[in-house]
């Protein structure tokens, strides 16, 4: 009875902001979608298989919290991994207030993943990317990476909610209400370090990259001459060439270090039968030179390799790939078309970049991995409208009179 009545409460949570934020960016019928189908994969998954691998641990060590909570409240402690505690903290939490049941954790994360697509419109309103979002709003509700990491009893729905909103405070910043934008974004980072608290690079490489480009184009509209910005252009870039030979070397140096020599070996629960993406042949051999490194990096994002391809769970990945080098291909050309948008794409690019080097670095693992990606996915996702609407209007389309 209790579980019901908390299924209910989140439900009308969903309603609540689709009608009230989905109204305000236009994508009522996106949130409400988002917000069917999240209900469907996660309650359908769980009537029909029940908790598997990450859901089982999540629940397992709620459980745990809540007897603590029970019998000493100040003393109760997760014994979870440090920076990734909190998730299993809000269970605990849904547990004493609805009783131990999975069902308004599912729930819960249908909304948090509901919410994507109103946030995402207003984010790139707010940054310029375009006036409508409706090709937006239809990805955030439903892209392949987030039908697959969204529905269940997994962290994943809270990072999805805490990447759209740290999103949302770099657009604060970008339209000059500073205020909100960085208070936004502190509130965030905070979140971050008991969600998954590596993502504080991701916090720390947006602000500053956002901080710079509003320096730069401050600065640029005051230099003297066209020719003159050109100039420095050309000094920078020939400066960046000049430095490549010395960049190789000391990154070599430093893969090679005492400190770093292990890196990209993968990480413990690598190990963990419980991590059922953790499979067998679907890790690659530590970076132990620049061009090592490189070919990992090209692994993380659209790996693996036709030639890696041994088993049906590669095959998957190698699919999903696939998948990932189109979108991938869809942001370089809008960075190469859409010049009015292509400082705001650099930051989006820096604010990712923690995201790949930690995997080309440490993760070493197709299936987590996968994580990584679809988190580098709604980092980038209000590149594609603009250049989608762009190509249409070029071609003249009827399409693109509504700019989606």
């Amino acid at each position: 009875m209790l579980a019901a009545l908390g299924v209910i409460l989140f439900l009308a949570i969903g309603i609540f902001w689709i009608r009230v934020a989905g109204s305000r960016t236009g994508s009522i019928l996106q949130s409400s979608v988002a917000l069917f189908v999240q209900v469907l994969l996660g309650f359908g998954n769980y009537l029909i298989f029940g908790l598997r691998n990450d859901e089982v641990t999540y629940f397992s060590y709620a459980e745990g919290i809540l007897v603590q909570l029970r019998i000493d409240p100040l003393s109760a402690t997760s014994y979870y991994t440090a920076g990734k505690e909190s998730f299993v903290w809000i269970l605990a939490f849904l547990f004493a207030l609805f009783g131990v049941s999975a069902l308004p954790g599912l729930m819960m994360n249908a909304v948090f993943v509901a919410s994507l697509p109103a946030l995402f419109v207003w984010t790139g309103r707010n940054m310029g990317f375009f006036s409508s979002g409706r090709l937006t709003a239809w990805m955030g509700a439903l892209a392949p990476p987030i039908l697959l990491w969204g529905p269940g009893l997994k962290r994943e729905a809270l990072v999805f909610l805490l990447l759209a909103l740290f999103l949302l405070s770099l657009s604060l910043i970008y339209a000059k209400r500073w205020t909100w934008g960085l208070a936004l974004a502190a509130l965030v980072s905070v979140a971050f370090l008991t969600t998954r608290s590596s993502l504080l690079a991701v916090c720390a490489a947006g602000i500053v990259a956002m901080a710079l480009l509003k320096l730069f184009e401050k600065t640029y509209s005051c230099w003297p001459s066209q020719r003159f910005r050109h100039s420095v252009a050309m000094v920078l870039v020939a400066t960046t060439v000049a430095l490549i030979p010395a960049i190789i070397a000391l990154t070599e140096r430093a893969l090679s270090s005492p400190t770093l020599s292990q890196v990209g070996v993968g990480i413990p629960e690598l190990s963990d039968s419980s991590q059922a993406t953790a499979v067998v042949n679907a890790s690659w051999d530590a970076n132990s030179s620049f061009f090592g490194l490189t070919y990992n990096l090209l692994r993380s994002l659209v790996g693996p390799m036709p030639w890696e391809v041994t088993n049906p769970s590669l095959l998957f990945f190698w699919m999903e790939g696939m998948g990932y080098a189109m979108y991938f291909a869809i942001i370089v050309l809008a960075f190469l078309g859409l010049p009015q948008l292509r400082g705001r794409i650099v930051v989006l690019w820096l604010t990712v970049g923690p995201l790949v080097l930690a995997s080309a670095l440490i993760l070493a693992n197709y299936g987590l991995n996968s994580r990584i990606r679809a988190h580098v996915f709604l980092l980038l996702i209000l590149v594609v409208e603009p250049y989608v609407s762009s190509k249409l209007r070029s071609l003249k389309s009827p399409l693109a009179l509504n700019e989606f």
